[in-house]
């Protein structure tokens, strides 16, 4: 009954003839050794007998709605090829998982811990702590294991965020649960059947020779935020990392900046070809050590937005008819500028990779193939202070885009 067996067999163990051995499903439940095959069958006789009233009394306490319920589980588990035993065992797993006191605070608390450890850059952790920390706000409090994906969905959907910002915050939390399920906090991932935002791509935008030039020559009056402008415009560093940028990270015997791990957004170290025209512009101004950004990180800022303004550029929505006369500073512009120039000059996507920090070249491919005309790419790494100062005056009413091009060509 019950899948129960009572065996008398033959023992090998010791002075011992014969063995009596109860089985549910295979799996030993009971058994007892005798010297004799007469005392092994007379207890087979009563393991047996009270297996059958166990059996029988278990069979009487069976509902017909039980037996329907049965059936019906059966019938739905079926095509996973699964049991009702195994549905059981995987349910009472995840209450035993629910009553963990490990919360969703302590959990987010755990991966920073671990991320530090590992060694991730400032800017990777500030934005792990940022999104995971809005996230605890609402959920801080809940045992990691009671979170369902419909939560998640939830609150994902109704943040008054960007679809981008939507999709890289939604990226962060399954790595928090990614966390919780190799710590054994839950079974799966549940955010990976969570809410995910429709992303429409968009264009990358860049300066065009004529707008770079415009700026370097603004940045020319101002020699505090000047390096910061060149080396974004003529090495591709993101801002973060420029930031961080020591003096002593540009060579100027080998040619080469170096982006150090501990300042890069991958945490990787990457080394960045010093061109020819980003020399020109930094030999005036090189220094032994100390920061490439400004000291006062605020006072930074505030002088490369000026800058930007010099040359035509708003930062931001319009907010007065000034700023309506001025064109948006398209975003990461000092970066996707270098990438796209270089890479339609060179034309090795797999070096470009290499020094933008990127693992392959399907990014490469996919933002700068084909954004900007060759002869624009010539013009872009003549870029040297002479021409520019020698161009673009700012008594000059006639300067344009277009008397750049022929003045420069």
């Amino acid at each position: 009954m019950a899948g129960v067996t009572v065996t008398v067999q033959r023992s090998r163990k010791g002075p011992y003839t014969h063995s009596v051995v109860m089985r549910r499903d295979g799996q030993r439940l009971r058994e007892k050794y005798f010297n004799s095959k007469q005392e092994a069958e007379a207890l087979a006789q009563v393991w047996a007998i009270e297996a059958g009233n166990a059996g029988a009394k278990a069979a009487a306490s069976v509902t017909e709605a039980d037996k329907r319920f049965l059936a019906e589980a059966r019938e739905r588990l079926a095509p996973y090829g699964r049991t009702l035993v195994e549905a059981v065992d995987f349910f009472v797993r995840h209450l035993d998982r629910s009553q963990i006191t490990l919360t969703v605070e302590a959990l987010v608390d755990k991966l920073i811990t671990t991320k530090s450890r590992e060694g991730k850059s400032k800017r990777y952790l500030q934005d792990l702590s940022s999104r995971l920390g809005q996230f605890s706000r609402e959920f801080g409090s809940r045992p990691v294991a009671s979170l369902t994906t419909d939560d998640i969905s939830s609150w994902l959907a109704n943040l008054e965020v960007s679809p981008l910002s939507v999709a890289n915050t939604r990226r962060v939390l399954s790595v928090l649960f990614n966390f919780g399920a190799a710590l054994g906090t839950i079974e799966t991932n549940p955010v990976t059947r969570a809410f995910s935002p429709s992303l429409v791509e968009t264009e990358v935008g860049i300066l065009t020779v004529g707008q770079s030039a415009r700026l370097l020559a603004a940045a020319h009056e101002c020699p505090e935020i000047l390096p910061a402008v060149a080396v974004g415009l003529f090495a591709g560093v993101r801002d973060e990392e420029l930031r961080d940028l020591d003096w002593s990270s540009v060579n100027f015997e080998n040619g080469q900046i170096t982006i150090r791990a501990s300042k890069s957004k991958s945490a990787r170290r990457r080394l960045i070809e010093m061109r020819p025209v980003l020399r020109a512009w930094l030999e005036p101004l090189r220094q032994l050590g100390g920061p490439v950004w400004p000291r006062q990180i605020h006072r930074g800022r505030r002088l490369h937005t000026e800058v930007r303004r010099e040359a035509g550029f708003r930062s931001g929505a319009a907010k007065s008819e000034d700023d309506k006369a001025l064109a948006p500073w398209p975003h990461n512009a000092l970066r996707h500028s270098f990438a796209s120039y270089d890479l339609a000059l060179r034309k090795d996507a797999a070096a470009l990779a290499l020094e933008l920090g990127h693992t392959t070249t399907a990014i490469v491919f996919a933002h700068y193939r084909e954004l900007v005309l060759p002869e624009d790419a010539e013009r872009f790494w003549k870029l040297r202070p002479e021409m520019v100062l020698g161009i673009c005056k700012h008594d000059d009413p006639d300067f344009n885009e277009h008397s750049y091009v022929e003045r420069s060509a």
